[in-house]
């Protein structure tokens, strides 16, 4: 919405730093709600959970060989 903003404001000659401003905050907010949407996904998703386990088993990550998996998915408890 930021981004949508900033352009709408620039499109009728606003303050150039205002506008970069939006832009900036437009783009951080969207990194964080790519960011935060996939920890969430990597925290409820048993197969990610298992494929991420593998491949820190691949490339010698020794603490997660004796790792088990739960056998639920449910994020409390």
């Amino acid at each position: 919405m930021c981004y949508e903003l900033g352009r709408v404001l620039a499109l009728v000659g606003f303050n150039p730093v205002v506008v970069n401003y939006l832009h900036l905050v437009g783009g951080a907010i969207g990194g964080f709600n790519f960011a935060l949407s996939w920890a969430i996904y990597a925290a409820v998703s048993k197969s990610y959970r298992r494929a991420y386990q593998q491949m820190l088993i691949r490339i010698g990550c020794c603490c997660c060989k004796n790792v088990a998996m739960q056998a639920d998915n449910s994020l409390i408890g």
